[in-house]
């Protein structure tokens, strides 16, 4: 998986938490939402610039880390492998209205 990809999930992942907290709360999910949360946020904003692929390594090294005690519905959506970039195409004005800003995947 390239950057695109690793900073898709992290926010994909801070979207469920907040969403899961928001409609059936738990412990669990108020102390991740204490806990997990701020450094989802910090994780996200990091990714938006260009990372060496150690610098996203550790990222996700982190990311599995610290997700493990509060995400049990899907333990292993952090077991990633990062690869170099993919070439992507730029997303059409289509592609941006039905998909929001996510580059379009790699063929």
């Amino acid at each position: 998986m390239d950057q695109a990809e690793l900073r898709w999930r992290i926010r994909r992942d801070l979207t469920g938490l907040t969403l899961e907290n928001a409609l059936a709360g738990t412990g669990t999910t108020r102390e991740a939402e204490r806990h997990l949360a701020p450094w989802l946020k910090r994780a996200a904003a990091a990714l938006d610039t260009p990372m060496s692929i150690e610098g996203l390594e550790d990222i996700a090294a982190q990311w599995r880390a610290r997700r493990a005690p509060y995400m049990l519905a899907n333990p292993d959506w952090a077991d990633v492998i990062i690869a170099p970039p993919i070439p992507r195409t730029r997303p059409s004005w289509w592609w941006k209205l039905t998909r929001g800003e996510e580059p379009p995947p790699a063929r």
